[in-house]
């Protein structure tokens, strides 16, 4: 799941180290590039089985989890070998990274299955950076009428 959370952030870069995963520059990080194939993977498998199931333009639900910004940061080193959760500074920088790293990944995946949800999508970036959980309704939806 950290892994392939990699795969979301913008300008950060993640690599594999001996105890998990590392921040990184991107052109540095050759994980990510990883992480970015691996859930590709996993969206054209998901996108294949919604076909075959004839769920493709239908109004089920399809929660797609990922971790947040203080998950990631608590199993993310710093470049030094300390975790990114004791620099604020981190946290700060991973949580705008995912929010602004998951809209179009979450797009993307709505259009290859046919579903809309713009709705959930503002309340996972709303999430992302301020370390609730959308799905919980922590956060109201920024984009609904009278918010």
């Amino acid at each position: 799941m950290i892994g392939r959370a990699g795969a979301l952030l913008v300008d950060i870069g993640i690599d594999t180290v001996p105890r998990g995963y590392r921040m990184r520059q991107p052109a540095a990080a050759p994980s990510s590039a990883a992480a970015a194939s691996l859930l590709d993977e996993d969206i054209d498998a998901l996108e294949e089985a919604w076909e075959k199931a004839g769920l493709r333009g239908g109004t089920r639900t399809v929660k797609v989890q990922a971790p947040g910004p203080i998950t990631l940061a608590a199993q993310l080193e710093l470049p030094g070998g300390h975790r990114a959760i004791t620099d604020p500074g981190a946290v700060r920088d991973l949580a705008g990274s995912l929010a602004e790293g998951w809209p179009p990944t979450a797009r993307s995946w709505q259009r290859r299955l046919g579903h809309p949800g713009g709705g959930a999508v503002r309340r996972a970036v709303a999430a992302c950076r301020t370390g609730g959980q959308a799905d919980r309704g922590d956060q109201p939806d920024a984009g609904a009428p009278g918010r």
